[in-house]
């Protein structure tokens, strides 16, 4: 690839990844009317099972195009024993996030249950499961590797990477109403800042997945 060529690609993939990962997600979640999450149905599941593998792949081809990148840079890096102990600290500080400024919010009379109903059935708890590891994987690749190396390979500041991708990351969660929007953009923060310390995409995807995993189990079954 010339010099021309990764110049040109350089302003079309953000573009890109902005158009596929953001721009459109949200146009859909402001079209949807619904109030229902709905996890009972099988075509649900297959769904987004196929979305997950089409835009997975999406991200691993522009890091093969991308002479400036390599998977190690984005945190494809191999899980050793000692480093699963970040799993717990990471699902544990968010959660201790989420029961902290729940806490808050209340006190501030501010209304904090998801403002959407979920409907789940428990034959497909361990989809529901696999499911939220996909989707830790998805936004963790976009919005905490691809962010950092990005701004890295710019030589921007990574606290302005931080910001930029907490508030797209955040706008993405509007539709769970103003207070759980409000916690998101304090565990997206947390969640940049593990990524900076471990530089492990595979930890920082499976914490993130087990976290939304935990959250909609709560959420379920305080619906029963």
């Amino acid at each position: 690839m010339n010099e021309k060529s990764i110049k040109f690609l350089n302003i079309i993939e953000p573009v890109i990844i902005l158009i596929i990962f953001f721009l459109i997600p949200l146009i859909s979640l402001f079209m949807t009317k619904t109030k229902v999450l709905a996890f009972d149905n099988i075509y649900f599941y297959i769904q987004y099972f196929i979305t997950f593998i089409i835009k997975f792949f999406i991200m691993i081809f522009i890091i093969r195009l991308n002479p400036n990148y390599t998977f190690y840079d984005f945190g494809f890096r191999k899980i050793k024993i000692s480093d699963l102990k970040y799993i717990i600290i990471i699902v544990a500080t968010i959660l201790a996030i989420l029961s902290i400024s729940s806490y808050i919010l209340i006190k501030l009379n501010i209304k904090v249950n998801q403002e959407n109903l979920i409907r789940a059935d428990k034959k497909f708890i361990p989809l529901l499961f696999i499911l939220f590891i996909c989707v830790g994987y998805i936004e963790e690749i976009v919005f905490r590797a691809y962010s950092t190396v990005f701004f890295e390979k710019h030589n921007i500041n990574k606290y302005i990477g931080l910001i930029v991708s907490t508030i797209l990351f955040t706008s993405l969660h509007i539709y769970q109403g103003i207070a759980p929007t409000i916690i998101i953009f304090f565990v997206a923060i947390t969640l940049y800042v593990f990524y900076l310390k471990i530089r492990n995409l595979h930890i920082l995807a499976i914490a993130h997945g087990i976290f939304d995993f935990i959250q909609i189990l709560i959420l379920i079954y305080s619906q029963l």
